[in-house]
């Protein structure tokens, strides 16, 4: 298949975090963290990577070469339900792009990109927080929103931030509280049309973080966004195979001992919800369950992918989709997607069209009045 490819660990990409308990590990546990983290760290790459490498390049090619009197950052949205692989794919990007590397300039050590995750929920106050916290900015006194947020701008200009990448963005969605969601926009565009230091922004998040740079147009004029689409069967059929074979013979150098097509590749993909994050999550972490089971385990069963996703899931046997009989009329929600994510997408889309229509009412007014 010559469209997918699946990238070598990097090296660096493997290491042990704390020396004290990897010492305190028996051998065979870590044997199987060690292999199982060389597993998780191989890249499977397809077209949208190659989308978001070029959209990523274009954002920093437009940030560094610009017209005289365009003194405006651009914003790069990736969007993507629940275990789509946003955050996965976005930080290979940016790792792999050498335009974000660190510079030294005299003694002091700086990244033109900061990279913080929204809290769940946020607020404009708890962003510039975890801004500030992540550029080591001593923090001693309680701010004001206000305050916190034009600290924030100036550190940015300090450190030579040029691109403030925010990951799980719709955590900052207020969606009950138009004045905040108000203020949200009106920070950002600040960053975005800075005349001193403009700052280029790179979200990624939730459905509904597509319906608020839609609302506020200030933002969404200097847009560009990649929407990471579900799975679908039999459509995506040959990917969904590739992604399987490559993950457990290539990768994990296993073989997969009973038959795995049609009816069982339709089953993993409703399980994963249609995701293709969440379906390489499955495929990994049943090679977990092989390797917990025996450490030299040769083959994955298909009695492995039932655990795998009973624990993932934490769905009751009957439940499980991957053995159910009735499959098909079980909704993989219950397990996969909280309920208030679902609440704020349902919400976040009921103010657009409520927006729409307040347009659509301002046209049919100004025609009138002109008539």
């Amino acid at each position: 298949m010559t469209e997918n490819t699946d990238e070598d660990v990097f090296p660096g990409d493997i290491q042990i975090v704390d020396a004290d308990i990897a010492a305190r590990m028996d051998e065979r546990s870590m044997r199987v963290a060690t292999r199982m983290a060389n597993i998780r760290a191989r890249h499977l790459s397809t077209k949208r990577d190659r989308d978001i490498k070029t959209e990523l390049t274009l954002l920093v090619a437009n940030a560094t070469v610009r017209t005289k009197g365009d003194t405006a950052g651009g914003c790069l949205a990736l969007i993507g339900g629940t275990g789509a692989g946003k955050s996965c794919s976005i930080a290979k990007a940016i790792a792999a792009c050498p335009e974000f590397l660190p510079r030294v300039t005299g003694m002091t050590e700086t990244a033109p990109i900061l990279t913080i995750l929204a809290p769940r929920p946020s607020d404009l106050l708890q962003i510039a927080y975890e801004g500030l916290e992540k550029l080591g900015y001593p923090l001693e006194r309680d701010l004001k929103p206000p305050a916190a947020w034009k600290l924030l701008r100036r550190q940015l200009r300090a450190r030579q931030v040029r691109f403030l990448h925010i990951d799980e963005a719709q955590h900052m969605l207020n969606v009950g509280d138009p004045d905040s969601m108000k203020e949200l926009s009106d920070a950002l565009k600040m960053l975005l049309e800075d005349r001193d230091w403009p700052v280029s922004l790179i979200l990624t998040g939730m459905p509904e973080l597509a319906d608020f740079l839609s609302i506020y147009r200030q933002i969404q004029r200097r847009s560009r966004k990649i929407i990471l689409h579900e799975l679908r069967y039999p459509q995506d059929e040959e990917l969904m195979s590739w992604i399987v074979s490559t993950i457990v013979t290539k990768h994990a150098k296993l073989k997969i001992n009973f038959e795995w097509g049609g009816n069982f590749l339709a089953r993993l993909h409703h399980a994963a919800n249609r995701q293709f994050g969440t379906l390489t999550q499955i495929v990994r972490a049943s090679i977990e369950r092989a390797l917990v089971e025996n450490p030299e385990a040769v083959t994955v069963t298909k009695a492995h992918f039932i655990q795998a996703y009973a624990l993932f899931s934490g769905c009751a046997p009957e439940q499980n989709i991957i053995s159910a009989r009735d499959w098909e009329a079980i909704e993989p929600l219950n397990a996969l997607l909280r309920e208030e994510e679902e609440a704020y997408t349902r919400l976040l889309q009921t103010l657009a069209d409520r927006e729409k229509e307040l347009r659509a009412r301002r046209r049919r007014r100004r025609k009138k009045d002109e008539n």
